[in-house]
């Protein structure tokens, strides 16, 4: 490896190095620069079809035009600027559907802001990201009042409406702005290692090269139905609300739907749900119920956001042998989707226990490479790199970490330099040309489809009056694999001197949808190095754990602990007996099922 003019330069060894030619077509490079040139478009060729079904109502491509542009001509009179952020905070509804394709039109980027959200992260987002406005609906706007910071408009799509219905507002409709396709988009924000959240940019080009690729690569046209259910904080939620770009129908499921199965399969079979995508946590509850085999509409399963068993493949095929099963791969700073599998049911059964992440998508290029970005021989472990046109802007306000996680290095055989971002995910070259994942390169983990930073839950816990010093790590059920946090904590002498009068309580120290994070309670202290001194933590964790894990320990006075944690009340996540940690006396759960109840005492 050489460095020549700031640039990083990597021999060439003739290992694999996979660009993406499947469906590398120039649709995304001349015809579209923008989204909004591909919602025209349908509305143009299918004005009167159904775009978006809401839970009383449906919106034609031609209405998601209009009002979309009646909140256009409003952004604009405040006035906005192209690249501006504007906040959505709106729950799942025809009107989230109509901001976001409002703030779009405008040129603007926007923002997703969870009502669901904790306050004081929503306040952070707001602060951070920049916000002038913030359009939201009637029902939150005393909420978006106290959330935003002084001088941030709070904009209603009835206001939008009343603004667009005046003469003068008639009389000038907005043009129609190609801007271009580095324009940006959207704003996601996602975990941070300082404690804090950090945006993630992502641009009119690269979002258009991922939708233009999921509508070539897997025939989502008008025939298709899409349910958006993934909250919008995910970046995996823009493509489901997206999709009427390419023509598909999009189903605006009930807030929350996520959470509840049997309310999941009851909307596909109600609205014959063609495509749907979801965590593997979530596809192992619906295949669980009996129901989901009794319909044929779903032809399209989509699995991200966590590691896909050949086991849950197996049985997600066997429940729904019409349908065709993807595993989807791909960082917030990619643009959603960057490597795509297709299960073939005909040979998975022979195949590794871990899914492939596969190839990359359109326009995309991966590399696997060592420490010193040395390409690495197939089957050898490596960090992944991601190169191409999805590649997010960068990280808001934070240059230096975008310059961390975006490098530019010369790695193709042509000698030309590429932008490439380094995942911090290792993986390996299969013999099949396709990509294995094998697992996190730091303390980044990915739980039941979120993606946590381990140091920021730390911060968080040690934030606490109660705590002195703080180790996070995952604890995965050797049964059911489940995944729950587990946090080694060391007390202030004064809370510690209360645990030992036999007074305890509990702190809910993080939540991001369903992850509730727990605490394990111990009295003795971190060494320096940050490893707790005295047994192995794989009496906790078990013969599964990572060496990452083993390398934190326990203490051998470790003698108070509460951790748990379930997606659902049937669910039992965390299971551990009193007797399996030396002088264990007490168990404390905030959320347990009866099940769990049983297998304890």
């Amino acid at each position: 490896m050489t460095a020549e003019n700031g640039l990083t330069r990597v021999q060439n060894r003739n290992y694999p190095e996979s660009n993406s030619t499947a469906t590398t077509n120039s649709e995304t490079a001349t015809k579209y620069q923008n989204l909004p040139q591909m919602l025209r478009q349908q509305a143009d060729s299918r004005p009167d079809s159904v775009a978006v079904v809401g839970s009383q109502s449906t919106m034609s491509y031609r209405e998601l035009v209009r009002r979309s542009s009646q909140l256009e001509r409003y952004l604009r009179s405040l006035p906005v600027a192209t690249d501006d952020r504007i906040g959505l905070f709106v729950e799942s509804s025809l009107d989230l559907m109509v901001g976001t394709w409002g703030v779009l039109f405008a040129g603007c980027g926007y923002v997703p802001l969870a009502p669901e959200y904790p306050e004081e992260r929503l306040r952070y987002m707001i602060e951070d990201s920049g916000l002038n406005v913030i359009f939201t609906q009637a029902h939150l706007r005393a909420k978006a009042l106290e959330l935003a910071v002084p001088g941030v408009k709070i904009v209603t799509l009835e206001e939008a409406t009343v603004f667009a219905e005046r003469a003068d507002a008639l009389a000038a409709p907005a043009a129609e702005e190609d801007f271009a396709a580095e324009t940006l988009a959207y704003v996601i924000y996602t975990s941070g290692t300082t404690g804090k959240p950090k945006g993630v940019a992502i641009e009119h080009g690269s979002i258009v090269n991922q939708m233009v690729w999921l509508k070539s690569a897997f025939d989502l046209d008008e025939r298709r139905v899409v349910l958006r259910k993934t909250p919008m904080s995910f970046d995996a939620a823009q493509w489901e609300l997206l999709a009427v770009a390419y023509g598909s129908r999009v189903v605006m499921g009930k807030p929350d739907i996520y959470r509840d199965p049997a309310g999941l399969i009851e909307t596909i079979q109600e609205f014959g749900v063609t495509t749907l995508q979801g965590v593997p946590t979530l596809l192992q509850a619906l295949v669980d119920n009996e129901d989901f085999a009794r319909f044929d509409s779903l032809v399209q399963i989509f699995s991200g956001g966590e590691a896909l068993s050949k086991k849950l493949a197996i049985r997600c095929l066997e429940v729904k042998p019409g349908a065709k099963l993807v595993n989807l791969y791909g960082p917030t700073e990619c643009t959603i989707n960057a490597t795509a599998y297709v299960v073939d049911p005909d040979t998975v059964k022979d195949g590794p226990n871990v899914i492939p992440i596969g190839r990359p998508v359109a326009h995309t290029s991966l590399y696997v490479l060592d420490h010193q970005l040395q390409p690495v021989p197939i089957g050898t472990p490596g960090e992944l790199f991601i190169g191409g046109r999805q590649l997010a802007r960068g990280y808001l306000h934070r240059p230096e970490q975008t310059a961390e996680k975006f490098i530019t290095a010369t790695v193709c055989s042509n000698g030309q330099p590429d932008r490439l971002y380094r995942t911090g995910d290792l993986a390996q070259w299969n013999e099949d040309g396709s990509v294995q994942f094998v697992g996190r390169m730091d303390n980044q983990v990915k739980l039941r489809g979120y993606r946590v930073e381990l140091d920021e839950v730390r911060l968080a816990i040690e934030n606490h009056d109660w705590v002195k010093s703080a180790a996070v790590l995952v604890r995965e059920d050797s049964d059911t694999g489940h995944q729950s946090l587990v946090a080694c904590l060391e007390l202030n002498p004064r809370e510690a001197a209360l645990m030992d009068q036999g007074n305890h309580g509990s702190h809910h120290l993080s939540k991001k949808g369903r992850v509730q994070v727990r605490a394990q309670l111990s009295n003795q202290g971190l060494r320096q190095d940050g490893e707790l001194a005295g047994n192995p933590i794989v009496r906790l964790l078990g013969a599964e754990a990572t060496e990452a894990q083993r390398r934190l320990t326990f203490a051998r006075k470790t003698y108070r602990f509460f951790e748990g944690g379930a997606t659902s009340k049937s669910e039992v996540l965390g299971l551990l007996r009193p007797g399996e940690s030396p002088r264990c006396v007490r168990r404390v759960s905030q959320t347990m099922s009866l099940s769990a109840a049983a297998v304890l005492w």
